[in-house]
C-alpha cells in the first residue's frame, strides 16, 4: 500500500492534488464535522456520524477508484492559526508543516483515536 502525505484541510474548496498520471485530484468531506472541536474531544460528524471522505478526478467529479491514489493513508492533524485562508492559491510542504501543531510535553494530545485513514477505492471513514 503507497504511503504518500496528503493534507486534509476543511474548507470551501479543496486544494487540487496532482495524482501520478497528471490528474488533478481533490479530497471531499462528504460529512460536516461537528464543531466545535475541544482538545481531548472525539472527532465526529454532526450528531455523531461518521466522517467520510472521497477522493474526487476534479475533471470528471467521479471518485477514484482504482490506481495508487486510490488506496492512500491519509493523516489528521491540527493546524495552528489561519493557514490555508481563502486568498491562498497554493502552499509548499515546507509551509505546511510549519504549521502542524505538534505533540506538547506534559499535556494532553489535540487530538486522540486513530488519526489515520486508508483510502479504499478512493473513500475513507473517520
Amino acid at each position: 500500500m503507497p504511503t504518500q502525505k496528503v493534507y486534509l484541510l476543511r474548507r470551501a474548496s479543496p486544494k487540487r492534488i496532482e495524482g501520478p498520471d497528471g490528474r488533478n485530484l481533490q479530497l471531499h468531506f462528504r460529512s460536516r464535522l461537528s464543531l466545535p472541536l475541544f482538545t481531548g474531544g472525539k472527532v465526529e460528524g454532526e450528531q455523531g456520524a461518521a466522517i467520510h471522505i472521497v477522493l474526487l478526478d476534479v475533471n470528471t467529479g467521479h471518485v477514484v477508484t482504482s490506481g495508487p491514489e486510490s488506496t492512500i493513508k491519509l493523516n489528521v492533524v491540527v493546524l495552528e492559526g489561519y493557514f490555508n485562508n481563502e486568498d491562498d492559491e497554493g502552499w509548499i510542504e515546507e509551509e505546511f508543516e510549519s504549521h502542524v501543531v505538534k505533540e506538547r510535553e506534559g499535556k494532553r494530545p489535540l487530538l486522540t483515536g486513530d488519526l489515520q485513514v486508508t483510502l479504499k477505492e478512493g473513500v475513507g471513514t473517520l
